[in-house]
């Protein structure tokens, strides 16, 4: 009796850990083709945060900020890549979470799980790039119609948290901070204009 136990603890072993594999493969796979897309493509990744100078190759700050499109008080998203963070992507799972096959092809929100505005994010961004108290103007032009708005998102993390053992370790300012960081390092991957108007 003992020893099935032990025949079937190994087996339910050899089983995760070719799960994992498997997940591992697909994602070794989807980033493969994700990069080699990228690799295709004439614009790796767009500028989001406007044009840049043509001599020096800085960010242009205008003066006053403008939300673009945006509606100043809207939710806004961020998306982020949990590799940057260290992660694999199997998740290092608590030991009450569930199995990488078993999250297989699931959906899961990952975010701080608290709202933020357009209007706050832009001030956040203008206290990192040394510009706190820049007006902020939205441009009437590029407004979407008032009944398309959608005026409140929040990302439900609760699903990340109960089958991952996910929580949040980056704050929103801190993940801005990174993100500018990494954009002024790597300005040579944009082209200038593609969203001038």
């Amino acid at each position: 009796m003992a020893g099935q136990a032990l025949m079937d603890a190994m087996q339910a072993i050899r089983e995760r850990q070719a799960a994992k594999e498997s997940v591992t493969e697909q994602v070794r796979k989807r980033k493969q083709e994700q990069k080699e897309q990228q690799d295709k493509s004439p614009v790796k990744k767009p500028f989001p945060t406007g044009s840049l100078d043509m001599e020096s190759g800085e960010p242009l700050i205008k003066d006053p900020a403008e939300t673009s499109s945006l509606n100043r008080s809207a939710p806004f998203i961020i998306d982020h890549d949990p590799e940057a963070e260290g992660y694999d992507q199997s998740f290092p799972h608590k030991q009450e979470s569930r199995p990488p096959s078993s999250v297989l092809g699931q959906e899961f929100n990952l975010g701080t799980g608290s709202e933020v505005t357009i209007g706050e994010i832009t001030e956040i961004i203008l206290k990192i790039v040394g510009k706190p108290g820049l007006p902020i103007h939205q441009d009437p032009e590029r407004m979407r119609p008032a009944k398309s708005e959608v005026m409140r998102l929040l990302s439900d993390n609760s699903k990340a948290r109960e089958q991952l053992g996910w929580r949040p370790t980056v704050s929103l300012e801190e993940g801005l901070e990174r993100t500018i960081a990494w954009i002024s390092d790597h300005l040579d991957r944009y082209r200038i204009g593609i969203y001038e108007r």
